[in-house]
């Protein structure tokens, strides 16, 4: 393989590969030759996106909650920026369970089994974050409402966007 085809399968190798051929034209493929699960990275992506947005939107909506905690639209999208980094992590520990499954040639179910743990935690995080950024940071008093708001939302939001992109693949 040349040194293109191997930095390209680092970054994208879940979701897009290149494999050579002898006669050396590369082609890309969707997916990976390894039979990894793609559906599980996309399914954490667009659950992590759904549930960042519209936390994102309700608390860029309700302006009375901005004018008492002083919030500025930087502050809520440095805070979108900040949950959304657990994508980036959870998509390179699903390459990392999956290189190690497929090093070990095992095949077996516990590589599933801990992506969808990962993903389960992963959600959680999302769901803890905003409601602690909320009362701990911007110190909005009172804030059940909206944190019950918000997360209603979110898991509404973090589920029609799953399902969506999902009927797409």
């Amino acid at each position: 393989m040349s040194i293109i085809e191997i930095c390209f399968n680092a970054l994208f190798a879940p979701l897009f590969t290149i494999s050579g051929s002898a006669i050396g034209t590369p082609t890309i493929q969707w997916g990976s030759p390894y039979y990894e699960f793609r559906e599980e990275y996309i399914a954490t992506i667009t659950l992590a996106l759904g549930a960042s947005f519209l936390w994102q939107i309700i608390m860029t909506a309700i302006p009375t909650t901005r004018k008492i905690a002083k919030l500025r639209d930087a502050h809520i999208l440095r805070a979108t920026i900040l949950s959304m980094t657990q994508i980036v992590l959870v998509f390179e520990m699903g390459r990392a369970i999956y290189g190690l499954d497929m090093y070990f040639f095992s095949r077996n179910t516990w590589a599933l089994i801990l992506i969808i743990a990962i993903t389960l935690l992963s959600f959680l995080w999302q769901l803890l974050f905003w409601p602690s950024a909320i009362l701990a940071t911007w110190k909005i008093r009172p804030a059940a409402l909206l944190i019950i708001l918000g997360s209603i939302a979110s898991l509404l939001g973090a589920f029609t966007t799953s399902l969506l992109v999902m009927n797409l693949f």
